[in-house]
């Protein structure tokens, strides 16, 4: 598991569409921004 269910709901209804953005998020942290913060922006942008 990368991220809790709270965080991809969280994710979900915020909707993030930068980096920055998405480090608000509660449960991303700076390792799985670096790591994952890319990839989720892309997956909302579709």
């Amino acid at each position: 598991m990368i991220f809790h269910d709270a965080t991809l709901r969280e994710i979900a209804t915020r909707v993030p569409a930068t980096l920055a953005e998405l480090a608000t998020v509660s449960g991303v942290g700076e390792n799985k921004l670096t790591k994952y913060g890319q990839q989720i922006l892309d997956t909302l942008a579709e």
